[in-house]
């Protein structure tokens, strides 16, 4: 089983990102990989290969992150890449995490995973450069729409999942397997 665990997007952040990206989509159509609208989550953690035997763990592992966690707001940003936007290999949306909602939860995931919280970079994917592309022609495209800000996009992170990832021909499909929900803020 190919594993992960994620903060999943509501349907109506999906529409309204997806609204915004039509012109950079259509302009970069050749050299994009885009993720399917469908499949746009906040990765917390990749676990790779696993089997079915340490779902158990995993779950616990989960229960422990969200234990004592509050739902948080988090708000979108602008249009970068991964390693940078001059060279660009993953394109993304930026997130705001005022909260550090998604930090505190991705520590402690790595505590019981690798022990080795390293840096991270909340984000969500949106694309991936195909690799014959000219990535210096992408990065000017992708300057030009640095502007595009998704700052006013807001939502409450009031749950994780583990998730499965089905790798078929037309892309991965993703399974929810189990999800926390994390403690409602008393107001």
């Amino acid at each position: 089983m190919r594993l992960f665990i994620s903060v999943n997007l509501p349907a109506s952040i999906k529409e309204e990102i997806c609204n915004r990206i039509t012109a950079l989509k259509i302009e970069l159509e050749r050299d994009i990989r885009w993720v399917r609208e469908e499949n746009w989550h906040i990765t917390l953690k990749f676990l790779g290969e696993l089997e079915e035997k340490d779902l158990g763990r995993i779950k616990e592992i989960i229960l422990s992150a969200a234990n004592n966690k509050k739902q948080q707001s988090i708000s979108f940003s602008r249009i970068a890449a991964f390693p940078a936007i001059e060279n660009p290999r993953v394109l993304f949306v930026g997130i705001g995490d005022s909260n550090n909602i998604l930090q505190e939860l991705y520590r402690e995931l790595e505590k019981h995973f690798s022990g080795d919280a390293g840096s991270y970079t909340p984000h969500l994917t949106i694309g991936r450069v195909k690799d014959k592309t000219d990535r210096r022609k992408v990065a000017s495209i992708l300057k030009e729409y640095r502007q595009l800000d998704f700052s006013d996009l807001e939502m409450k992170v009031n749950k994780i999942s583990l998730m499965e990832s089905i790798l078929m021909r037309k892309g991965p499909l993703y399974n929810e397997l189990f999800s926390v929900k994390l403690m409602e803020k008393s107001e």
